[in-house]
């Protein structure tokens, strides 16, 4: 009896006799496969304990049974027993499938299989994929080699936070002023930010004299509607913002802060924190396929007139904590600072400096002129492979004049994947 070519379907030969036979033999067939897909569609995979895996070894292990339950029947798949956790050898490029009972009317044992083709059976699911050194499962979580994980903590509550300002910024003026700078990119994070607040820690020597500080967008020039907050509080209180209707493409943003009114002699307000910030459940394979992880040197407002680098802030970078590049992914780590100058013929100029090994970092000079508050930003660097203590360095190129001064705003390490 000839079969079909993919599902390899029984059907009957031209003037065959008896026909019927098998015709129900194809018909049998045809509701086998679709019997399947209903079950597999709805196929929900929970259970396994910690899971682990090994890419020298190729070991894939799970300390609790795999588990799923059909749909059709009620009874229980589990994987490889009920009772004890279990493990498969993966090579790059392998699937993890087992074989299952369709519509069971018992619970059932499924042996893990390693195999790089899926056999043309029914019963065959694939459970997860080896892809370099990292397994990705059919629920969309991935585990890379060397870690252990809760294989179905299928929701973690995540929260970005992008600091303006960190650190006291006061002022007397009763116009808005810069203090700090967001660059904020939402193509980089989990559903385009959608839901993104701001929110800022301020003060005032005067309830009758409020803080107030909102955000600006120097891209395009225009105040960021909704982000204003006001506090008369004389002691530090945290406001926030409702949610923000952002760009969808990257832009700058300057933190702005003024007392409303006419300061005494004594009078300031002070922002000690602002930042954009969005909260959003995630799965774990968002978190492991973040896009851009930032480490911030400097959020707020940094002044200078000396033509020697001074120190204004710094941060800590280990870079064996993230995903090297691999497995085609590539990985590139670049130094970016939001600076300014009173005067174009006396620019401003940033660096990162290697306090660990008493080195600067090679490639990592930014130089402005601009007027306005600008981001400049470094080719790639070539950082050291193991963690280190950086700092954030700034001078203005020339002898200042009496108003001259130069500004940073922002500056830090920004870790991509493309």
């Amino acid at each position: 009896m000839p079969n079909s070519p993919k599902n390899q379907w029984p059907y009957p030969k031209n003037f065959e006799d008896p026909f019927f036979d098998k015709f129900v033999a194809m018909i049998n067939a045809i509701d086998a496969s679709f019997f399947t897909t209903r079950e597999d569609k709805n196929f929900v995979l929970f259970g396994g304990g910690i899971v682990s895996f090994n890419a020298t070894s190729g070991e894939l292990a799970w300390t609790a049974p795999l588990e799923a339950i059909s749909v059709t029947s009620g009874f229980h798949w589990f994987s490889p027993s009920p009772s004890v956790g279990g493990s498969v050898v993966l090579q790059d490029g392998e699937f993890f499938y087992i074989s299952l009972v369709r519509n069971p009317q018992t619970s059932q044992s499924c042996t893990p299989v390693a195999a790089s083709v899926i056999p043309p059976s029914d019963d065959a699911l694939v459970i997860a994929q080896r892809i370099g050194n990292i397994v990705v499962f059919r629920n969309g979580v991935a585990v890379s080699s060397g870690q252990s994980v809760n294989l179905f903590t299928t929701q973690l509550t995540l929260e970005t936070r992008y600091p303006g300002v960190a650190g006291v910024q006061p002022t007397d003026e009763p116009s808005f002023v810069g203090v700090g700078a967001i660059y904020f990119d939402p193509t980089s994070v989990f559903g385009n930010g959608v839901g993104t607040k701001f929110r800022a820690i301020l003060e005032t020597t005067d309830a009758l004299l409020p803080a107030e500080c909102r955000l600006y967008n120097v891209t395009d020039g225009e105040v960021v509607a909704g982000s204003t907050l006001a506090s008369p509080a004389t002691v530090a209180t945290m406001l926030t913002s409702g949610a923000l209707t952002l760009p969808l493409t990257p832009k700058l943003y300057e933190v702005q802060v003024r007392m409303d009114g006419v300061a005494g002699p004594s009078d300031q307000i002070v922002c000690k924190m602002a930042e954009l910030y969005f909260v959003s459940p995630s799965s774990l394979l968002t978190v492991i396929l973040s896009q851009e992880t930032r480490y911030v040197g400097l959020a707020g407002l940094q002044t200078t007139d000396e033509p020697s680098f001074v120190a204004v802030g710094g941060t800590y970078f280990d870079p064996t904590l993230l995903t090297p590049s691999g497995n085609g992914l590539t990985r590139s780590i670049k130094f970016r600072a939001v600076l300014e100058t009173t005067d174009a013929g006396l620019p401003v100029e940033c660096q990162l400096y290697n306090i660990t090994d008493g080195a600067l970092v090679g490639g990592s000079l930014l130089t402005s002129t601009s007027l306005a508050p600008a981001m400049v930003t470094s080719a790639d660097l070539a950082l050291p492979a193991t963690p280190k203590l950086y700092e954030v360095r700034f001078r203005m190129n020339g002898v200042a004049g009496p108003s001259d001064q130069v500004a940073c705003k922002l500056a830090e390490l920004s870790v991509t994947w493309a």
